[in-house]
């Protein structure tokens, strides 16, 4: 299984561990990095920093050791990416910007093939499903859009909140939606928009980021984390 962390902003490194084969390789980013998907097995990633540009890193060995090389570097955002998604086939990649677009590349360009607008508000945080087909968008209209990610067509809109939704994730199965707001409240959703249940905190002002853990429970940040068991 793959193990995959972002560092602090300070130290603007990227780290990637393999458990399995009980080693772990780093590369080293120009900016503090925004967001990760792996492609080919874990053989690629690609990743996105504060600067708006999309890279992709390869596997390799060196003198016996495994290590990441940068090997391609696209623009074409013009604002932070939220959100990266590979689907299956490897063969194309796509990003989500909090400039309100979706682009497009095939896997071997740098040049992005298609460009969607999303129309939202301030996009914060973005989710792809895990077969890369739909993307969960939240932002500050205190909703969140479900749309095809080749189309852009909206498929469901989650709406609950009452504030701003800092973070959105898929479950590990790709069958629901987990979202937490600056109202304080974790919201799970399913696919068609619907509510299927809420955990809320009087005592927590604004939960900015949620996870899931392989166990299916919920970690959130909020000043600091806690956890709930889904």
């Amino acid at each position: 299984m793959d193990i995959i962390s972002l560092s602090d902003a300070r130290t603007k490194k990227f780290t990637c561990g393999y458990l399995a084969a009980g080693t772990e390789t780093t590369w080293d980013c120009p900016v503090p990095l925004t967001c990760v998907a792996i492609a080919q097995a874990g053989r690629k990633l690609i990743v996105s920093g504060n600067d708006h540009i999309r890279r992709m890193c390869g596997l390799s060995i060196v003198n016996g050791q495994s290590a990441w090389t940068l090997t391609q570097t696209a623009s074409g955002h013009t604002d932070v990416i939220v959100g990266l998604a590979v689907p299956d086939d490897d063969r194309q990649l796509f990003g989500l910007s909090k400039d309100r677009t979706i682009k497009r590349w095939l896997a071997a360009s740098s040049i992005p093939r298609r460009t969607l607008e999303v129309p939202s508000g301030i996009v914060y945080r973005a989710d792809f499903s895990p077969d890369g087909k739909l993307l969960a968008i939240a932002g500050s209209d205190r909703e969140i859009q479900i749309r095809d990610v080749v189309t852009g067509e909206l498929k469901a809109t989650c709406e609950g909140h009452t504030a701003a939704v800092k973070s959105v994730l898929f479950s590990k199965q790709g069958d629901a939606l987990v979202s937490g707001s600056l109202d304080g409240s974790i919201r799970f959703w399913d696919l068609i928009g619907k509510q299927t249940q809420t955990i809320a905190d009087p005592t927590v002002k604004g939960i900015k980021t949620v996870s899931i853990q392989s166990d299916g429970s919920v970690v959130f940040a909020a000043g600091r984390a806690r956890a709930w068991n889904a």
